[in-house]
């Protein structure tokens, strides 16, 4: 730290003065309640530890809980599409129980496999033992399957039904049985071991919520004597001050200077709201220009549209917008807003935007020179946007700028021209778009050597007709 660092630090640490500023008082206050979530962790880590480790033993168990019903689910499952194969007359009538039960075998077996690898480490020899009996279980049912399709399902209930497939049955379910109670008391010794972390978790938690209270009545201690006591002594300041109460003493203790900031902030706060709210409302009204463009059917409607939306979001400037005709040696005007003047026609050599092929803007330079479009009485800054569609340009964007206090400000200029660039974009598609949709419904109506009205028109025209003198 440079010795510069060291004198700023003690000098905002240092009281004034006033007395120590509110930024002081802040941190201070802050780094006092600080201390209690420290505090809090450091108590509780020991708990939540405890917590998770047994949260997961609890899982675990509970996990092989539910395999153990899996797996006699399973069983009885096996069981149950035997005696079907059992009660069948022949292999045709017994091959739907076989497949399920061949299915059902290969489910126990990917159980058994998951439980073994899942299981814990108290009952892991357990889990072994019974996954040997289910691999016994699961090779007697699959030559019960296999006697049943290659001999007879007599054969296959004579099988089932002898001695070694019974004892093997008994030593499953004797294992069932051994594992299931050795799950029950594992559940009664992790429940114990959870309720017993409670109870040491909830003593932590009141010690935390005592010391939450002691921290608590401190803190509103703190801020009314270091805090809020300056700030209300500042407004009755200002109270006076606005009531023009001035024989009133001045606590020079008080700071000014964080108020002032606060204010700043606050301006900055409101001055970026505003902002936003303007940068949405012209989003907003450029996509519906977008859509509504979009739903033309004429160009007359088109130029109505963009009027209409270019005058609300441009409020502070007059436009005109202007189209070539089909000679393409005139532009002609189609609209004008806000003010805007409509002019006959005008020549494309007339305006500096077209001859030069980009924006221009008079005044933005300090040398510059006027439109011919334009009235020579016209002193007010504008700016000449072409619009182009499918690289040719097919009409212009003119744009003037009110002036402010007899000053056009440099930023809204800017900003105005950045909306016009914008909205020019989006006109041209839409021009070109209706332009030819005309086109296209113009010739598939007209022959093309010689303009007249072919047969398609004729019949859109008869069947026009006939449908009013129907309706008359």
């Amino acid at each position: 730290m440079t010795l510069l660092e060291t004198r700023s630090l003690f000098r905002n640490l240092s009281p004034g003065p006033g007395g120590y500023s509110l930024k002081t008082r802040l941190y201070s206050i802050i780094a006092f309640l600080g201390l209690l979530p420290v505090l809090g962790v450091a108590l509780a880590l020991l708990a939540v530890e405890l917590s998770r480790r047994d949260d997961a033993a609890l899982d675990r168990v509970a996990r092989g809980t539910i395999n153990l019903e899996r797996v006699n689910g399973l069983v009885y499952a096996v069981v149950m599409e035997s005696r079907g194969i059992y009660m069948s007359a022949d292999w045709g009538a017994a091959e739907p129980f076989a497949n399920n039960l061949v299915r059902q075998l290969g489910e126990l077996q990917d159980v058994a496999r998951a439980w073994k690898a899942d299981a814990i480490a108290s009952q892991q020899s357990n889990i072994e033992d019974l996954a040997e009996r289910i691999d016994q279980f699961v090779r007697f049912r699959t030559e019960l399957v296999r006697l049943g399709k290659e001999e007879s399902t007599t054969a296959a209930r004579a099988f089932g039904d002898n001695d070694a497939n019974r004892s093997v049955r008994t030593a499953l379910n004797n294992n069932l049985h051994t594992v299931a109670h050795a799950y029950e008391q594992e559940i009664a010794k992790a429940r114990t071991r959870v309720e017993a972390d409670e109870r040491y978790f909830l003593a932590i938690l009141s010690a935390v919520a005592l010391l939450g209270a002691a921290a608590l009545g401190g803190g509103l201690l703190f801020v009314k004597t270091a805090l809020l006591a300056p700030v209300l002594r500042m407004r009755d300041s200002m109270l006076h001050l606005a009531q023009g109460e001035l024989d009133f003493a001045m606590d020079g203790r008080q700071r000014a200077r964080e108020f002032a900031e606060m204010a700043k902030a606050v301006e900055v706060f409101h001055t970026t709201l505003v902002d936003r709210q303007k940068l949405n409302r012209e989003a907003r009204l450029l996509s519906d220009l977008n859509e509504w463009l979009q739903s033309c059917n004429t160009l007359g409607e088109l130029y109505q549209m963009v009027a209409e939306f270019l005058g609300r979001l441009l409020p502070g400037c007059a436009g005109s917008l202007y189209i070539y005709a089909n000679s393409r040696d005139v532009l002609e005007s189609a609209k004008a807003w806000n003010g805007g003047k409509m002019t006959p026609a005008m020549h494309p050599d007339d305006c500096w935007g077209l001859r030069r092929g980009r924006p221009y803007t008079f005044g933005e330079t300090e040398i510059d020179f006027r439109c011919s479009h334009l009235d020579p009485s016209v002193e007010s800054e504008y700016c000449c946007i072409p619009i182009l569609a499918h690289g040719e340009t097919i009409g212009l964007l003119h744009l003037e700028f009110a002036s402010e206090n007899g000053e056009p400000r440099k930023e809204a200029i800017a900003e105005q021209r950045r909306l016009g660039l914008v909205c020019a974009e989006q006109i041209s598609l839409a021009i070109a778009n209706v332009k030819l949709r005309d086109q296209l419904r113009d010739q598939s109506i007209r022959d093309v050597l010689t303009g007249l009205f072919n047969r398609r028109y004729m019949l859109e025209t008869c069947r026009r007709e006939f449908s009013r003198a129907a309706r008359a």
